[in-house]
């Protein structure tokens, strides 16, 4: 399985998906974990957070999908291309 720019997907891989109008009032996510945070760290305490799980089926004519909405995440390069894909201006580093 590969991203739109020919990036092979794997497990554990940090994707972006751009998802299609269409789909956002129909996604369902599994709560994988809960956190109300407060626990105290040197750096202050950590946030609250949620963890979400989503499966999508994807059908495919081809033997190896190609996920037009989806861009792996793996170095500055993508970042930027990100960026531009999602319309946002310059990132501050």
């Amino acid at each position: 399985m590969r991203d739109q720019i020919g990036n092979r997907i794997t497990e554990k891989d940090l994707v972006r998906w751009n998802i299609p109008e269409d789909l956002l009032h129909k996604l369902v996510f599994n709560v994988v974990r809960v956190s109300d945070g407060g626990i105290a760290t040197p750096q202050g305490n950590t946030p609250p957070l949620i963890q979400l799980s989503i499966t999508i089926p994807i059908h495919s004519d081809t033997p190896e999908p190609v996920l037009t909405d989806f861009v792996c995440v793996r170095n500055p390069e993508s970042e930027a291309l990100l960026d531009a894909l999602a319309g946002v201006g310059g990132r501050k580093q």
